[in-house]
């Protein structure tokens, strides 16, 4: 348990002395994102606002809902999900372009990784600003006192897909056909999970598994009760969101300590 700890220590100290080029990257790699745009990072509030429009004003009519109510639910589903895929894909190309960096110095692995989240966090940051606006207009009566529990949520967010990144960020690097196949996979996890898709829908017998044993699922209905419901979120959803980060760091420390001393190699 010592040993174990020790390393601990030590790479957490490592990561520490090199946060201020972590943050640096971040915001490079975001003023990038929306260089020469007229809008610049408003994109990250319209993009998911227009994305619920449009799919509200179709399955209103298939799930027998109120525009208001649906567009609530499709508008959460959106940014929260926007997180954990962000945290995939943006993961999945931090190290692509760290050559430079890596043949330099022995930066950690998780840097990059890290720094693909604070990305995506500010990202999630305008974009939750953006439906706090929309839900005064459209929904005021679900603002209420448990958004207090939103940096609850952020905290768990971060936990369980900064592993995610950091997996990411090594399987591309390995298997160049990674980033084809997650495009896919992501697809596929947005039509087994309730994002958009009617909450109901995943209720009945049949489909209950698709949610129950899915951490996605697990993370969303977090959001939503605190954020829609005005509840705390369930013991089973806290516990799969922090059970599942558990697993994903354990896979994610695993991977690193395998490739951390050979990850020049592959680029």
């Amino acid at each position: 348990m010592k040993t174990v700890a020790a390393t601990m220590s030590i790479e957490f100290s490592r990561i520490w002395a090199y946060r201020h080029l972590c943050v640096h990257l971040a915001f490079s790699d975001l003023r990038a994102r929306f260089r020469r745009s007229y809008l610049g990072i408003l994109w990250a509030m319209l993009q998911p606002l227009l994305m619920t429009i449009a799919l509200s004003v179709v399955l209103v009519y298939v799930f027998d809902q109120s525009f208001q109510e649906y567009s609530i639910y499709v508008y959460t589903g959106l940014i929260a999900w926007e997180f954990v895929a962000a945290g995939f894909t943006l993961g999945a190309v931090s190290l692509v372009g760290a050559e430079g960096y890596l043949k330099q110095s022995r930066i950690p692995l998780v840097i990059f990784a890290l720094k693909a989240m604070i990305h995506a966090g500010v990202i999630f940051l305008f974009a939750f600003f953006g439906f706090a606006v929309y839900a005064l207009f459209v929904k005021p009566d679900i603002v209420g006192a448990s958004w207090l529990l939103l940096p609850a949520f952020w905290a768990v967010a971060i936990f369980s897909v900064t592993p995610l990144a950091v997996i990411s960020s090594i399987l591309n690097m390995r298997v160049r056909d990674y980033q084809q196949a997650l495009g896919l996979l992501l697809q596929v996890a947005v039509y087994v999970s309730p994002i958009f898709i009617a909450r109901e829908i995943f209720n009945k017998s049949h489909l209950a598994v698709f949610t129950y044993f899915n951490p996605v699922a697990a993370y969303v209905d977090f959001f939503r009760a605190i954020i829609i419901q005005g509840r705390l979120p369930s013991t089973h959803d806290v516990m799969s969101c922090l059970l599942y980060g558990t697993l994903f760091w354990i896979v994610a420390i695993i991977v690193v300590r395998k490739n951390e001393q050979k990850i020049i190699y592959f680029f």
